[in-house]
């Protein structure tokens, strides 16, 4: 996610905060912008949809043994999703 942190800088340009000779939101700074963010909605899709259907949502029956509620799982993938983004966009400074 580093991708996304672009920084000016003494000329006025936008540049890669770690690597400043990377011109930011052209050429293959552009092109990976978009592979990392085709990706991690893939992963995330997946996180949760497996972390939704691994479990049943709701208890069918009332043997505490006979079957797991699922529905933390997919609220911490939530939290989890929302975090990393929330660190991923927001300047550390």
């Amino acid at each position: 996610m580093s991708e996304f942190r672009c920084v000016v800088n003494s000329e006025g340009d936008t540049v890669h905060y770690l690597f400043g000779e990377i011109y930011c939101y052209s050429g293959e700074h552009l092109v990976l912008m978009i592979l990392i963010s085709f990706s991690t909605f893939i992963l995330v899709l997946i996180a949760l949809v497996t972390g939704y259907l691994n479990f049943e949502n709701s208890m069918i029956t009332d043997d505490v043994t006979a079957s797991k509620n699922g529905r933390h799982n997919f609220y911490q993938i939530c939290y989890f999703t929302v975090m990393s983004i929330i660190f991923a966009f927001f300047p550390q400074d």
